[in-house]
C-alpha cells in the first residue's frame, strides 16, 4: 500500500488551508488503511516512479545509449536551443540489454524526448514498450559507473529482506537516479520485509541522513520509518529535535517523525505526544493531524503500545469538532466502545448542519454492541431523525483485522440488519448492529468523498 502524496490546491492554484488539506490527507490515509490488510514499508511514502527493475521486466526493448546530437529545433521553439523541456535528441545505442531481435540490425541510434537537459557525461537507459510498435519512455540518465547496478537487478530475489538489503546501501547513492530507484523499492516493499532488515540498518547512518538539511520530505519519512525499525530509546532525543524543527516548518514529514518517536519510546513517547499535540489546544492543526495519523499507524500496524491507551489518547481531541469525525471512525474500528456516551454528547452539541460529526457518531453507536448504545441512538433520533436515518444507509463499521478475542461482557452480535432498514421506533428495542466484516473501501468511500467535496467547495 502506498499512501498518496496529496497537495490540495485552491481554484487559483494556491495551496489550500492546512486544516482542510490535512483533514483530506487523513481521510485518505484512513480509507487506504481499511482497504488493505498488508502493511506498507513506509506508510507515509510515495514512490517517485516505477522501479527500474519493473521497467526492465515489463519492457519489450531496453538499451543503454549515449547522447549523440540535438535534433534541430522547430521555428519558434526557443526552449529546444538549450536542450530542455520539449527538446529531442539522437542517442547512440551502446548496449542492448533486452530485446535485441526487436530492433533492426542496422539501427544504431534512437530519437527520444527528455524533460531535462541532455548531459554528454551520462549514459541513458532507454526502455520501449508495446507489441507491434515500440513506444519509448523518457530516457533515464545514469552515471557511467552505475551500469553495474543495472546488471545486478535481475539477479535479486523478487521480494524479501535480501532484496531490500541490496537497495539499502544505495539510498544515498551519488547517482541521484540510483538513489531514487532504491527509495522506490523501499516505498513499495512490505513492512515485514523491512523488519527483516533490522540487523542490517545502521541507526547512526539513519540519524545522520535525518539531520542532513538537503534530505527531502519523502526520504525523511522513509528514514524515520527505518530508524523506527533499527533504532533504540537513545535515538529519541534526536527525533524529538527533528519533530520540533518540522513543527516550525509545518512539514509534511512530521507524521512519520512522530510515529518513529512512538516506536522508539512506547508509552513514554505517547505521553509526550499527548501533551505536545493531542491535549494541546494551541497546537497547529496540521501538527495535530500528523499526531493523529502517527497514533493511528501505531495502533493499526505496529501495536507496540496497547490499543486502549492509544484510543484514550485520540479521545483527547474529541472535544474539538474539527478533528472529531476522523477520530470517531478510528475508535470504532478499534472497538473502543467506552467512548459511546462521549460521542453521543458530541452529536448533541454539534451544529445540525455538521453531518461530518453527526453521521460518524451514529455509525459508531450502530456498531457498538453495548446495551446502552441502543438507548443513546434513540436519544439522538429524537434530536435529529434525518441524520440517524441517513447514517443507516451505510454498512456497519468492521472490527480490526486482528480482532480474534471475544469480549465476555458483550453479547454476540445479532443477525445483520438490511442496509436500508428504517430506524427503530422509540417504543421498540433497537436491534444490535452486526460487526460482520465488510468491504472496507465501500464502507468509508462516501465519508471520504464528502470530505473531499467539502474541502474543494471551500
Amino acid at each position: 500500500m502506498v499512501i498518496p502524496r496529496l497537495r490540495i490546491r485552491n481554484r487559483d492554484g494556491s495551496l489550500a488551508g492546512s486544516l482542510r488539506a490535512a483533514r483530506l490527507v487523513f481521510a485518505a490515509v484512513l480509507l487506504l488503511s481499511l482497504m488493505s490488510s498488508v502493511a506498507s514499508a513506509c506508510p507515509f511514502c510515495q514512490a517517485f516512479r516505477s522501479p527500474i527493475a519493473n521497467d526492465l521486466r515489463n519492457a519489450k526493448v531496453a538499451v543503454l545509449a549515449d547522447f549523440a546530437s540535438l535534433v534541430p529545433s522547430t521555428p519558434g521553439d526557443k526552449s529546444s536551443e538549450e536542450g530542455v523541456a520539449s527538446h529531442q535528441a539522437d542517442l547512440r545505442i551502446q548496449r542492448v540489454i533486452k530485446g535485441r531481435d526487436e530492433l533492426p540490425k542496422t539501427q544504431s541510434t534512437i530519437r527520444l524526448s527528455s524533460d531535462t537537459k541532455f548531459d554528454t557525461s551520462k549514459t541513458y537507459l532507454c526502455v520501449g514498450f508495446g507489441t507491434k510498435t515500440i513506444a519509448w519512455a523518457t530516457p533515464i540518465p545514469l552515471h557511467r559507473n552505475s551500469v553495474g547496478y543495472l546488471e545486478k537487478l535481475g539477479k535479486l530475489p523478487e521480494t524479501g529482506p535480501a532484496r531490500l538489503e541490496f537497495f539499502l546501501k544505495h539510498l544515498d547513492d551519488a547517482d541521484p537516479t540510483i538513489a531514487d530507484d532504491a527509495y522506490n523499492e523501499f516505498a513499495l516493499a512490505s513492512y515485514d520485509d523491512l523488519l527483516g532488515l533490522q540487523d542490517k540498518i545502521d541507526r547512526k547512518w539513519m540519524l545522520a541522513l535525518l539531520q542532513r538539511p538537503r534530505t527531502d520530505e519523502m526520504r525523511l519519512r522513509l528514514f524515520c520509518t527505518l530508524l523506527g525499525v533499527a533504532g533504540n530509546p537513545d535515538d529519541a532525543p534526536s527525533i524529538l529535535a527533528l519533530m520540533t524543527r518540522l513543527e516550525q516548518q509545518s512539514h509534511v514529514a512530521l507524521d512519520a517523525a512522530v510515529a518513529c518517536y512512538l516506536t522508539l519510546l512506547g508509552e513514554e513517547g505517547l505521553s509526550e505526544v499527548r501533551s505536545r499535540y493531542l491535549a494541546n489546544v494551541q497546537a497547529a492543526p496540521r501538527n495535530v493531524y500528523s499526531a493523529i495519523v502517527a497514533v493511528s499507524f501505531q495502533g493499526d500496524q505496529l501495536q507496540k503500545i496497547e490499543r486502549p491507551k492509544l484510543a484514550e489518547s485520540l479521545e483527547l481531541v474529541l472535544d474539538r469538532h474539527e478533528y472529531a469525525d476522523l477520530v470517531i471512525l478510528k475508535l470504532a474500528q478499534w472497538e473502543h466502545w467506552s467512548a459511546a456516551k462521549r460521542i453521543a454528547q458530541l452529536f448533541k452539541e454539534a451544529d445540525p448542519k455538521a453531518t461530518f460529526v453527526r453521521q460518524p457518531a451514529v455509525r459508531f453507536l450502530r456498531a457498538c454492541p453495548k446495551p446502552e448504545a441502543a438507548a443513546l441512538l434513540r436519544e439522538l433520533e429524537a434530536i435529529d431523525p434525518q441524520a440517524v436515518a441517513q447514517s443507516q444507509s451505510f454498512q456497519p463499521i468492521p472490527p480490526p483485522d486482528d480482532s480474534e478475542e471475544e469480549n465476555d461482557d458483550v453479547k454476540p452480535a445479532a443477525k445483520p440488519t438490511p442496509t436500508k432498514a428504517p430506524a427503530p421506533k422509540k417504543e421498540e428495542k433497537a436491534e444490535q448492529m452486526s460487526l460482520e466484516p465488510v468491504n472496507r473501501a465501500r464502507l468509508l468511500a462516501p465519508f471520504v468523498h464528502r470530505q473531499h467535496d467539502a474541502a474543494i467547495a471551500k
